[in-house]
Formats: C-alpha cells, sequence, structure tokens
C-alpha cells in the first residue's frame, strides 16, 4: 500500500484501510461532513473500554476520505442530561450554519429513575473545539411517544431546516420528522414513516436524503420480524403534508455487519454513506463481538461509498479513490474445474476483481473461498451470490446478481472486515471474518469455468 492510513495501529486482525479507533469501543458514524476544506468523521466511542458503554463523540479528519488524522474526542457526557453510565453522548449529524459547524446528538441518561432522551447541539468555529448549547435540550420527545428517542439527522431543504428522528410509539417504530428555521427552535412536523409493526418496535439511525428527483429513507430496525439489519425506501416527499410515499423497499447490505449508516455529500455534490461494520449481539447471527479486543480495539467502519439510485433502486459502490491505495496484478483467462482448482496468494489487504459471463460457467456455479470457513458462491440458476461463512456464530447471505449475461465482482478483504461489491454495486455485502488465511481459493462443484481475475494488492 502506498500509505498506511491508520499509522499507529497494529493487530493481525486491523484493517488497514477501513477506520478504527487506536484504542477502545466504537459503533456508529455520526456527523459526517465535508467542512472548510476537510471530511469530518466523528463516530460513537468509549475510549476506556473494549465493550460499549458511556459513550463519547470521537473525531477524525481527512482529505481524501481514505487516510484519516485522530482529533481531539468531540463530545464527553459531562452534564446531567447525558452523564450516565448507560448513556452519554448519543449517535446525531452535522451541518454548516453561517461558517460555524453545528453538531446534534442525542442526550441520553436516567433523570428520576426513569430514561430521557433530548436532541441536543454543539458548535465550533474550527471543527476541533466543540462548545456544548447553553439552551440544551432544542427538541424534547413528545409526549405521546415511548422513551427511546434518538439518533437526529439533520438537513437543509428549499431554505428550511428538518432532522429525522427514530423512535416509537407503543412499540410500534417511528421516524418523527422536525422543522427549524434557525436550528435552535424546532416545530414537530409529524410522523414521516410508520413501522405498522412490519420493521420491529425502534428505527435507529434514520437517514433522510434527496438523489435527484427521488427521497431516500434508510434505518436499522431493532428486532425486524424479518430479520433485517437496516434498510431502505425509496419515494416521494411532501414536506407540507409531511408526507413520504414509498415506492421501493430493500437491504441496505446484504451482509452479517452493516447497521446505522449515515450519508453526506462530499466536496463535488456525490452522496456518500459509511457504516457501523459490525452488529448488536441481539441481532441475527449475534453470538461475539470477536477477539479483536485482544488487540486492544472493537469496531471498524465500513469503507466510504458513493450511492446513486439506478432503475429505482439504491446502489453503492466504494469511492473511486481506493485504487490510489493498491498496486494490480493481472491474471487472464483462469479456467478451474472440480478436479483442477485454482489458488491466489494474497496480502492482509487486497481487492480480488472478477468478472465472467454465464455461458463460460458450464456448472451454473462457483465458489472462492476467502478464508478457511467463508466463501462467496456465484449461482447462475438462483441468480444469486451466496456468501456462506460458518464460525463466529454466522450462516448464510444471498445477495441477488443484475439480470443479464455478464457479471463482476469486486472482493476487498482487509485484516477481518470483508467488503463485497456485485455487478457494479448492485448488491453489496459487508461481513467481519476474524480468522487469518493468506489465499483465495476457486472451485467448481463439475464441469468448468473461466473467469477473469485482477488481484489488487499492498
Amino acid at each position: 500500500m502506498n500509505t498506511s492510513i491508520l499509522k499507529d495501529r497494529s493487530g493481525a486482525l486491523r484493517p488497514l484501510i477501513h477506520f478504527t479507533s487506536q484504542k477502545g469501543w466504537i459503533n456508529d458514524p455520526n456527523g459526517l461532513i465535508y467542512y472548510k476544506g476537510k471530511y469530518h468523521l466523528f463516530y460513537q466511542f468509549n475510549p476506556y473500554g473494549t465493550k460499549w458503554d458511556k459513550m463519547h463523540w470521537g473525531h477524525a479528519v481527512s482529505s481524501d476520505m481514505l487516510h484519516w488524522r485522530d482529533m481531539p474526542i468531540a463530545l464527553t457526557p459531562t452534564e446531567n442530561y447525558e452523564n450516565d453510565q448507560e448513556g452519554g453522548c448519543f449517535s446525531g449529524s452535522a451541518i454548516e450554519k453561517d461558517g460555524r459547524l453545528y453538531l446534534i446528538y442525542t442526550a441520553s441518561a436516567h433523570i428520576d429513575g426513569k430514561l430521557e432522551q433530548t436532541q441536543c447541539l454543539a458548535y465550533s468555529d474550527d471543527g476541533v473545539n466543540f462548545v456544548k448549547y447553553e439552551k440544551n435540550p432544542v427538541i424534547t420527545r413528545p409526549s405521546f411517544a415511548d422513551p427511546d428517542f434518538r439518533d437526529p439527522k439533520i438537513f437543509k431543504h428549499e431554505g428550511k431546516y428538518y432532522t429525522v428522528i427514530g423512535g416509537n410509539i407503543e412499540g410500534d417504530g417511528k421516524v418523527f420528522l422536525y422543522s427549524s428555521d434557525d436550528i435552535f427552535s424546532w416545530k414537530y412536523e409529524g410522523i414521516l414513516f410508520s413501522s405498522e409493526h412490519r420493521h420491529g418496535w425502534m428505527l435507529e439511525c434514520p437517514d433522510f436524503f434527496p438523489i435527484e428527483d427521488k427521497w431516500v429513507l434508510t434505518f436499522s430496525p431493532m428486532s425486524s420480524p424479518d430479520r433485517k439489519k437496516c434498510v431502505y425506501l425509496i419515494g416521494d416527499m411532501d414536506f407540507e403534508k409531511c408526507s413520504f410515499t414509498p415506492e421501493y423497499y430493500d437491504d441496505a447490505d446484504k451482509g452479517f455487519d452493516y447497521y446505522a449508516p449515515q450519508s453526506f455529500q462530499d466536496e463535488n455534490g456525490r452522496r456518500v454513506m459509511i457504516a457501523w461494520m459490525n452488529r448488536w449481539l441481539w441481532m441475527p447471527y449475534g453470538e461475539d463481538w470477536g477477539p479483536t479486543e485482544n488487540e486492544g480495539w472493537r469496531g471498524a467502519l465500513t469503507l466510504p461509498r458513493t450511492v446513486t439510485i439506478r432503475d429505482g433502486r439504491l446502489e453503492a459502490m466504494p469511492v473511486s479513490t481506493i485504487h490510489s491505495l493498491y498496486t494490480r496484478k493481472k491474471t487472464e483467462g483462469i479456467t478451474i474445474s472440480e478436479s483442477k482448482p485454482f489458488t491466489l496468494k494474497r496480502d492482509k489487504s487486497c481487492i480480488l476483481g472478477i468478472s465472467y459471463n454465464d455461458e463460460d460457467i458450464e456448472s451454473g456455479v462457483f465458489s472462492i473461498r476467502l478464508f478457511e470457513n467463508a466463501a462467496l458462491t456465484f449461482d447462475l440458476v438462483s441468480g444469486n451470490a451466496i456468501f456462506s461463512y460458518t464460525a463466529d456464530g454466522k450462516g448464510i447471505m444471498l445477495a441477488p446478481l443484475r439480470k443479464g449475461i455478464k457479471h463482476e465482482a469486486a472482493i476487498i478483504v482487509d485484516g477481518s472486515a470483508v467488503e463485497i461489491f456485485i455487478d457494479d454495486g448492485f448488491s453489496t455485502i459487508s461481513a467481519n471474518v476474524f480468522r487469518e488465511y493468506d489465499s483465495f481459493e476457486f472451485s467448481v462443484p463439475y464441469k468448468t469455468a473461466i473467469i477473469q481475475a485482477v488481484t489488487i494488492e499492498e
């Protein structure tokens, strides 16, 4: 690799190009913004241990979204409305107003034995040192909502500020919408989206953003009946009526480890999204956090993804500058069969690019073993890529292929982080694999397969 992103990090399982903290626990990305010529990444952070605890906001900056420089902790839970061992400065977002950087976040604490989650502001003129607004909180929970009321995502539309907030009413998940003329005084507009018992009892970390003439809503449902970890909906929005009309619904990612994504616009106006590359233990396939605590860290973020709408659905690919970090080695015309598997050596951090035509796969199926217990199988009969991982409490995930006869995939293996982008972002798979392995192995159950492969290594 040309330059290590994480210069002060070490460990056999630690990724090189996925963001991790120097030490401690991290989860949701927060406050993503391009401000004064730098990309700012904030994140949920426990600097004192490798388990979830009283939440702070960690902070890093970058000029390219790939090489990150650690900054001082941005938010520490010091006020009575957030200073709670089971609470703290929970997730939120950022916006620039009149040259000043504002953070809006959830303050979570137990007051007189009851959970209180309110939305608060902090601001900075240099993007480093933050002051909490003296009149916090700026948004309190509506009387008809349940106590879980968090994760504000702020945005500006047609001269007005808005924020979506996740919550629930009588055990049914909701996304609430608020508006403001100045970001200090907020008005309740209504329920933008209701689970109606289809998506669980709480809709965490909502995001709401436009792409072209459509609006996209993402959220992470808690206890989803269909075991979803993160979903998106595309549709039309009427702000005057607080009416969002979804037209399409799907998983935001098909993998085991993808939660709480947040989006923002880069310096060129493209929509970029980053997620927490892990999952809570109550989620499907959640049995353990993995052994990274032995290296002093726990939790990583996905690579930044450029997201677009194509044919009415959301697609995502890594930011294009990722290729500048690697060298390229091309292998052409690999022929594999049941009796003649093919093995490619790989480094700790690399990309495997593959392409094939349906007619070149006589068996209709071929597989790539990524780790000893993890494989990616392309099944042309069912039209799915199948990611199977039998260790660490996981199982099998299906990701559809784009209709057509030509297919491709970019498989990024980076320490314990694996991200797979299929058919130019038609489907994505994110997973942690806490095993060491030094090669890719190609195989078919019978007959032969011919593929093109490119290894892009450190």
